[in-house]
This record gives structure tokens, sequence and C-alpha cells, in this order.
């Protein structure tokens, strides 16, 4: 088996055909699409991607030989098993969801259909690519998700309705529904405040008052409980999860109150919003409540469904692997903390996809 990065060295390409289905449950007038690499066609309920790729020699003779295997009974060798060729295909699928999400959309509201939603890596069935020899590969997708034990370990007075937000926003990433997903971070948030009876400060400032100037709840609270009071982190790096989450406030609001519709090249900033809320639950509140493994237990299920179902895109690592920029070393515990932070920051060009 060879590594990604011996497959994106072999400089012998060759061009190939990733196709697969995903079903609908209403039928569309048409969902006809010419976009080349990507090409759709309806059949009735179903829709049919093909996806032109060309990738490299050797990683076509490991998905041909994985395939093989599987194919003709033979026992998969374990080493072939946990470098599955497959994912680098599914990889790829992933980055043509976002526009076959953005049709769906358009066609649920143009055409009324009630029973429309955004697909997620989990409806695609029937996957297969086609060889420069014509020949088919079954890609051995969509795979089982494993149980997640870990959770099961705790008692049921840890399931509480914070908890349950949380696991909502989650599950709104995966399947592409980003204003749900902000919604119920938001949501998970306030009601956290709401079951430790978190009170937000009186505005008892001179200026504050003769002014008129006034704070919302949610910004006093995130103020005065995302602070060094209760963390084991510094204030540099709590500022970033205020910030965080108080800009995925407006953009909750905006989506309520306004206008506002995420598009799905925001999943960046949905994960991020996410990950700030995980960061903001280790608070001396859980600590002593108890309930920090099970939250991060839904975190670590959350990472590696994530890494499952978004594949490995052999396009990324190549850019990566071409980028001047310098490593970051990392000496201590603090340093490593502060990188940490200045990666979960949502930046100004992430805003302003999300405004926008």
């Amino acid at each position: 088996m060879k590594t990604w990065h011996e497959y994106y060295k072999d400089q012998n390409k060759v061009e190939i055909l990733i196709k697969y289905s995903i079903k609908l449950p209403s039928r569309v007038d048409n969902f006809n699409v010419d976009d080349h690499p990507l090409h759709i066609r309806q059949d009735g309920g179903e829709i049919h991607i093909n996806l032109h790729k060309k990738i490299s020699q050797t990683l076509l003779n490991d998905i041909r030989n994985f395939f093989g295997a599987f194919l003709n009974g033979k026992e998969l060798q374990e080493e072939l098993v946990q470098k599955n060729p497959s994912r680098y295909v599914v990889g790829y699928i992933s980055e043509t969801l976002p526009r076959i999400n953005k049709e769906i959309l358009e066609r649920k509201y143009k055409e009324g259909h009630v029973l429309l939603r955004n697909i997620s890596q989990f409806d695609i069935y029937n996957v297969f690519i086609v060889d420069d020899k014509k020949e088919y590969h079954a890609i051995l997708w969509p795979l089982p998700i494993p149980g997640f034990p870990e959770v099961n370990k705790f008692p049921n007075r840890l399931d509480v309705i914070f908890v349950r937000d949380l696991i909502d926003a989650m599950t709104e990433y995966f399947y592409f529904n980003l204003d749900e997903c902000v919604r119920k971070v938001i949501t998970s948030l306030e009601n956290y405040f709401i079951y430790y009876n978190l009170k937000a400060p009186t505005n008892k400032g001179f200026w504050s008052k003769l002014l008129g100037i006034r704070k919302s709840k949610f910004k006093k609270l995130v103020n005065e409980y995302v602070t060094e009071k209760f963390y084991g982190f510094k204030d540099r790096d709590l500022k970033i999860l205020r910030d965080n989450i108080l800009f995925v406030y407006q953009i909750r609001n905006l989506i309520v109150h306004d206008k506002l519709r995420l598009k799905l090249d925001n999943l960046m900033f949905c994960k991020k919003a996410i990950g700030t809320l995980l960061y903001i639950y280790q608070s001396k509140f859980v600590y002593e409540d108890g309930k920090k493994d099970y939250i991060f237990a839904f975190d670590m299920q959350f990472k590696m469904i994530a890494d499952m179902i978004i594949g490995l895109n052999l396009d990324h690592f190549e850019k990566a692997e071409k980028s001047t920029k310098q490593p970051e070393i990392i000496n201590n515990s603090d340093e490593l903390n502060r990188s940490i932070f200045a990666s979960l920051k949502i930046t100004d060009k992430q805003k302003n996809l999300a405004r926008n």
C-alpha cells in the first residue's frame, strides 16, 4: 500500500470517472447539471452523479487490489483495511456535496417540495470508479459508523438539555443544515447558562447608565462567565472563545430575525462554532458537575465521524505540501494552547463569508 504522500508524488496520472447515486424523496422537474467535471442526471426519484477526476496510477492500482480481494472473497490484509484507498475517493465526493445541496434547495423552494432536504455522505450509495480501461471498481461506501461505547458509560443524569442541543448542532453540521447548526449552538449555550443558574450582572457603571449603554443579556453572560475565574486557560485564549461565540450569536440573530441564510461553503465556520462551544464546556461548572468526560466523549465522536465522512482529499494535501509556510515549533503547553486557540479563531474572511 502507498501512503497519501506517495499517491500524489506519483506523476503518472490517469483519468477516472467517479459514479454514485442519491435517492430523493420527491421527484423534481429537472435535475440535470452539466458543469464539467461534475455531471448530474435525473432518473425518476434518483439522481446519478459522474465526477471526472485525475488520480495517480498507484492509487488506482490499490483501489483495484482492494476491490479485487473483496470481489473474489479473499481475506483482506490488515494493512489494506487500515489504509483503505476508498477514502480518497470519498474525499473527492465530499467536495461535490455543497453544489448538489445548493441545487436541491433551489428546487425545494421554487417547486415547493416539502420533503426535499439536504443530503450528506450518508445518503450516497452505489459508489464506483470507472478506470481508463472502462472497468468498474466498487468503493466500499457508505461505511457503517461504529457504536461509541464511551457515551454508554455515563449515568442518565448527564443527559441534559444543553448537551442535547450540542449533539443536535453536530447532527445538523453533518447534514449541511448550517442555519440550524448555528441556532443549536446558541440555544445550547443559553440552556447551559440556565442549567447552572448563571445570572447576568447588573449594569452598575456610571457612564453606562448616564449614556444609556445597554448590553444584551447573552453578551453579559459570556463576558462574565467565559473568564479566567472559571477556566484553566489564559484570558488570551478565552478572548478568542468570547469573540467567536458572540459573532456566532450575531449570525444566529441575523438568521432568526433577518433574511440571512448561510451558504453551504460556511462549513468551517460552523465547525469552529461547535469547537468553540466544546471549549466553553470545559468550565469549572462542568468539571464540578461531573459532566466533563461525558461531553468530551461527544467531542471525540464528532471528530471521528468528521474525519471518516469527509475522507482524504489528495488535492488538499498537495497544496499543503507546496505551501511555503514554515511549520510552527511548539516548546511547551502554553505555546500549544496558543496555537490551538489561534486555529480555532473565526477569521475575518470566514466572518465576511458568513455575513454574505
